[in-house]
């Protein structure tokens, strides 16, 4: 066991032995070392030797024990990368079973784009139909409002002309009337003019018996001219009475004709309104339901569309997981590799009291020893 001089730094202690007795070290990288040769080890010196072969039989389990330690990591690593494979199979068969879920997610969504246009198609149709049925129905409405009204202007040139002819009747009748009153006028005058002549004849005495006759005459006279005039004037009214009658009567006809027009009119056309309004209630109720239906529709591929992005996410972060694990494999492995058990460092020589040279000899300890 080389054994340096306390005190003395390795120049000095150099300087100070001889020259055989300076020698290299082949475990220190200086370029000289003294080494002194001091003849046979003590106790102390072979209790130290000992401790220290001890702490190196300890190191070397040590390392062993992190050897087998790291062997047991690596198994571990390559049981669980053997897991991460099949995971990852896992994961592919997954993928393989997306992707044939979004193939069909795609057919699905195509058959429902070819079935939404046949029904905006059929819409459309159904739509000219119900275009061309309120172009008809505008056209007979038409028809039938000039029908009617053609009726109308011929009941109102009827009317017009039955009043034409009535209000010549009444100037006729009261023209008529008036010339009848003007020759009973003449008439009355002249009969007043006899009557005041007879009164003036009758005024001399010798007349009175003849103007009391004349008197009474007059009186009858007038009673039969008030009783004629009673009787013409009762023929006249009776006919004019006849004559508003009659005009009455005509104008409720018409009015009546007019009405009856007018309610088939009426009848025709709410017949038309009950059947568009029921027509449009049943339009409205099919838009409703396809409107519902395709609500339906749309929340259905909503949901499926959610469902498959929750499993995208999913499959996302078990390859995310999956990634780190292997990355976690690779460092560990590199490290394993990186990581080379160290060989055991060589004995120091030991000096023997009958060679001046040093020798190489190691000797492990007993197991006494290490107890």
């Amino acid at each position: 066991m080389p054994y340096l001089l306390p005190g003395l730094s390795k120049p000095k202690l150099v300087a100070m032995l001889p020259e055989r007795n300076v020698h290299r070290c082949p475990f220190c990288n200086t370029a000289a070392a003294a080494v002194e040769y001091r003849g046979k080890r003590t106790a102390e010196e072979r209790i130290r030797e000992m401790e220290e072969d001890q702490k190196v039989i300890a190191a070397e389990i040590k390392m062993r024990q992190e050897e087998t330690e790291a062997y047991a990591a690596l198994q571990a690593d390559l049981d669980g990368q053997q897991a991460i494979e099949a995971e990852i199979a896992r994961l592919r068969q997954q993928e393989a079973y997306a992707a044939s879920l979004a193939e069909e997610e795609e057919q699905i969504v195509i058959e429902s784009d070819i079935r939404k246009r046949q029904e905006d198609e059929e819409h459309a149709a159904r739509l000219s139909t119900v275009e061309e049925q309120r172009v008809i129905e505008a056209e007979f409405r038409k028809r039938l409002e000039d029908e009617v009204h053609a009726a109308s202007l011929s009941n109102l040139e009827e009317q017009r002309a039955i009043e034409a002819a009535i209000k010549t009747q009444q100037e006729q009748e009261a023209d008529a009337a008036a010339l009848f009153i003007q020759v009973e006028q003449g008439e009355i005058e002249a009969t007043i003019r006899q009557q005041e002549e007879l009164l003036a004849y009758a005024a001399s005495p010798s007349n009175q018996e003849e103007q009391g006759r004349i008197e009474a005459a007059i009186r009858a006279q007038q009673e039969q001219e008030t009783y004629a005039a009673g009787l013409s004037n009762k023929e006249e009214q009776q006919e004019i009475e006849a004559a508003i009658r009659k005009q009455q009567e005509q104008e409720a006809v018409s009015a009546s004709l007019l009405s009856v027009e007018e309610q088939g009119m009426v009848e025709a056309a709410a017949v038309i309104d009950q059947e568009q309004e029921a027509y449009a209630a049943s339009l409205s109720n099919l838009e409703e339901q396809r409107e519902i239906e395709a609500a339906i529709q749309m929340q259905q591929e909503s949901e499926a569309y959610a469902f498959s992005l929750d499993e995208l996410e999913e499959q996302e972060i078990i390859e995310a997981d999956i990634a780190l694990q292997q990355e976690e494999v690779a460092s560990a492995a590199h490290l394993a590799e990186q990581v080379e058990p160290e060989e055991t460092p060589a004995s120091q020589p030991v000096a023997s009291p009958s060679s001046p040279s040093p020798s190489t000899s190691s000797s492990l300890p007993s197991p006494s020893l290490l107890l």
